[in-house]
């Protein structure tokens, strides 16, 4: 009965995607009246901003920051924090959370290729999470608010109405949310004012990418009541153009079906979306000492598959069996007479012959790429009359999605790859409570975490390839009796934590403090394998079908299997600062972290049905934050040493099944800074770069596997280093307003995408560079900017998929060619 009516909701969801378009369009509505009718306000306000401005001419503005839960001047904690405000992810060009990590140092946030879907690759210091499986939990926290989002898979947030995103490095959990081992993203979104300010955005670019969105802030009642509505639609047609092999290529076909008789022989695209957001904020502030707010927000999110070029095709192993035994032999019901080889592999990186349809069965897939997400939340602070602060989050937040994936990029596939129903729904309850004493000398809180998640991966993953024949016809890749590999699942998982943290700042003297903290954590993770498993050591089948309605139980197979994955541990924070000067601050830290425990997520037999334990981090670290010449340059650092033990390690075991084991032992070393500079009035620069050494010093029982790591190789997703830089100058044009052009160049080193460090899978170093021109006009409240991303029309990959072990396929994800992006913009 509840999963019939988590599932419920989300048809309901479904039901109303017209109603949601709507309720934005009226709410862009709304915003655009009352921008036409608060232009003279406007005006004004504008004016006295600009004196304001004109008296600090040339200084750096204060970074506001709330990691321990109070307002503080980002130069004053003992965090190593990337910060940046609405108005600088605007003049960056950033839609999605991932694009921030060009500025941050050490951090990777990425898409995931087209075999993850809608999945947030996120690694901070080298420690974070890529694969969505659920029997995972996430390295990197991602927070709304303050409310922490479970999985990786949804995590590719866009930011619509943002206030501010802060990145912060290293293990977190002493002072909010759910614990999170290598850092945690925060998203703060705009809250309330009731002053009747907004804006509406409109644009136009490459590839039909089409946006609007808007917000309007309004008082319901006057200092009381206020409520703040935003929505918008963002679409882009794909950059990666599908094609009828047989339509191209008639004399290398054999005898394939053609698909299309278009002149172009085009059959679709890879990578274009469309997502629409709506959210609305309430804020209640009955007195002074009571804030209270309310959110809730949905986004539906409808994609083509992520972007995928096929790059190599390696010989042998299944593949082989494939052309030999199928598509080559005239008696096997399924030739061809065309083998899968390189003739499948298109010339230029944004083509493909992917079909997500087998031409030699009829198999197919429906491409897609979609999440429906939403949320709501109630976020109290109250101002005790004893003088404690008090604060309260309760939220409940949920989604589904799913996402298609077709490996050969040809017509006949040896592997398809389908998650139809993707669910998860999460409940979960912060309260903290803190105060000053001693005169202002001990700033302390105490919270306590409540967290349960609910995920499903439904009906998938599902591997499908010519040998998907039902029993009791043999598979073609098999010789000796077996089947095809078809994991149709319907995996309930069940994540519940309970914590309690404390945390204390003294200042020892008005230059001198310390920091102590500790979390204390209870977890779990249930996961049921809602299919048939095969009994220990079958002797006379490999791999069968798994719960399918054709294929009943068998006597001595396993049904329904389930394992439980217990935590249990302190985690401790202890650091020490020292104000120098105004301007000179520098840290000493030690904080612990751990990714929690799951189970193995592709068992075959029923005894590889089992859990695996934490991976944990210690990390040291020493920071220095800095302002010279009277705040024009701000110059930000960090040397980090991390102990990183019992990782969770993906090696293949009997019969191929996924076995996570917690083996080995790496030590990270790293450095990082960050600059930000004004010195000239009108010219801002901003940098940063990254180094991290990942050093393997043990690998355990995992040492010696078959495709995974050795002692030499590097992580995936990591570069080793990493740079940003990026200059805008605000020029004067008086009557005709006011002209800023705005450069940015990323540059990283090379990255590997897998743990054999296969160098068909690897990413050479590229840069990029990025451009920006915007121009306020006279009329006051009204902006235009044209935006060049990737404008030296750089060929790279986001990502690449090595499944040549398995199916003898590489693939990779493209980035984008050089586009351009023209908006118009009127705030009022």
């Amino acid at each position: 009965m509840q999963a019939h009516r988590r599932n419920t909701a989300f048809e309901l969801w479904g039901s109303h995607a017209r109603w949601h378009r709507t309720a934005c369009g009226m709410a862009l509505a709304c915003a655009l009246i009352a921008s036409l009718a608060a232009g003279r306000s406007a005006q004004a306000a504008a004016e006295k901003s600009a004196q304001a401005a004109a008296d600090t001419s040339g200084q750096l503005e204060e970074i506001t920051v709330t990691a321990r839960y109070r307002k503080e001047n980002l130069q004053k904690i003992p965090i190593a924090i990337t910060a940046l405000r609405a108005d600088q992810l605007e003049a960056h060009g950033f839609g999605n959370i991932v694009d921030v990590a060009k500025v941050a140092p050490n951090v990777t946030l990425q898409q995931s290729g087209s075999n993850g879907g809608k999945t947030a690759v996120a690694f901070i210091r080298g420690v974070g999470q890529s694969d969505f499986t659920l029997s995972f939990e996430p390295g990197v926290g991602f927070y709304i608010d303050d409310v922490y989002f479970g999985t990786v898979f949804g995590a590719m947030f866009d930011l619509g109405d943002i206030d501010r995103v802060e990145i912060l490095r290293g293990p977190q959990g002493t002072l909010f949310g759910k614990n999170s081992e290598g850092g945690a993203v925060r998203i703060f979104t705009s809250q309330p004012k009731g002053d009747n300010s907004g804006y509406v955005d409109v644009g136009y670019g490459s590839y039909n990418r089409t946006r609007i969105k808007g917000a309007y802030d309004f008082s319901i009642i006057p200092d009381k009541l206020a409520m703040r509505v935003s929505g918008g639609m963002n679409t882009v047609d794909g950059y990666v153009t599908r094609y009828d092999f047989v339509c191209l290529h008639p004399t290398l076909a054999g005898n394939l079906p053609r698909l299309t008789n278009a002149p172009d022989c085009k059959i679709g695209h890879e990578g274009g979306d469309t997502v629409e957001t709506l959210r609305a904020n309430v804020r209640w502030t009955p007195n002074e000492n009571l804030d209270v707010r309310f959110s809730a927000d949905a986004l539906k999110d409808t994609g083509q598959p992520a972007a995928t070029k096929t790059l190599a095709l390696t010989p042998g192993g299944a593949l082989a069996d494939y052309n030999n035994n199928v598509l080559l032999n005239p008696s096997s019901g399924f030739y061809t007479g065309v083998p899968i080889d390189s003739r499948f592999i298109t010339n230029s990186p944004y083509s493909t012959y992917s079909t997500f349809k087998d031409l030699s069965t009829g198999i197919s897939l429906n491409p897609a790429n979609n999440v429906d997400s939403w949320g709501v939340s109630n976020t109290v602070k109250w101002n005790t009359p004893v003088g404690l602060q008090v604060k309260n989050i309760l939220a409940y937040r949920g989604y589904s999605g799913n996402f298609t994936f077709d490996a050969a990029g040809a017509p006949l596939s040896t592997v398809m790859y389908a998650n139809p129903d993707f669910i998860h729904h999460q409940f979960s309850e912060e309260l903290n409570v803190g105060d000053t004493a001693y005169h202002g000398k001990l700033d302390w809180v105490v919270g306590a975490y409540y967290y349960d998640g609910y995920s499903k991966q439904g009906n998938g993953p599902v591997l499908l390839t010519s040998a998907e024949l039902v029993p009791p016809n043999p598979s073609p890749f098999c010789t000796i009796g077996c089947y095809g590999l078809n994991f149709m699942t319907n995996d309930p998982v069940i994540v519940k934590n309970k914590s309690l943290f404390v945390h204390a700042n003294y200042h020892i003297t008005d230059r001198f403090s310390t920091e102590l903290g500790v979390r204390y954590t209870d977890e779990s993770k249930t996961y049921t394998f809602s299919r048939v498993l095969l009994p220990i050591n079958p002797s006379d089948i490999l791999f069968t079908p798994v719960f399918d309605p054709d294929f009943p139980s068998l006597a001595g197979f396993a049904n329904n299997p389930s394992a439980v994955s217990k935590t249990s541990r302190f985690d401790p924070k202890v650091a020490f600062q020292y104000q120098w000067t105004r301007n000179l601050m520098t840290y000493v830290q030690y904080a612990t972290g751990f990714k929690g425990g799951g189970i193995n997520p592709h068992p075959v037999y029923a005894s590889q049905v089992v859990p695996f334990k934490v991976e944990t981090l210690a990390s040291y670290e020493f920071g220095v934050k800095s302002q010279w010449f009277d705040n024009r340059v701000r110059l930000n650092g960090a040397v980090f040493d991390s102990n990183y033990r019992d990782l969770q390690i993906t090696v293949i075991g009997a019969a191929g099944a996924d076995i996570v084991q917690n083996a080995g032992r790496v030590r990270i070393e790293g450095v990082e800074g960050e600059a930000q500079a004004e010195p000239i009035p009108g010219l801002e620069v901003d940098a940063s770069f990254g180094y991290l050494y990942y050093h393997t010093l043990d690998l355990g029982s995992a040492a010696g596997v078959a495709g995974g790591p050795t002692l030499d190789t590097k992580p995936p997703y990591i570069p080793t280093w990493k740079f940003n830089i990026g200059a805008q100058y605000e020029i004067n044009l008086r009557s005709v307003g006011r002209l800023t052009p705005r450069l940015d160049w990323t540059y990283q080193t090379k990255v590997f995408n897998d743990p054999s460090n296969d160098p068909l899978a690897a990413q050479p170093a590229y840069g990029l560079l990025d451009a920006r021109l915007t121009w306020a006009t006279p009329f006051k409240g009204w902006q235009a900017a044209l935006e060049i991303q990737n404008a030296l029309d750089k060929v790279y990959y986001i990502n690449k998929y090595d499944d040549s072990g398995s199916f003898n396929t590489v693939d990779g994800q493209p980035g984008l060619p050089r586009t351009a992006f023209v908006s118009v913009k009127r705030s009022f």
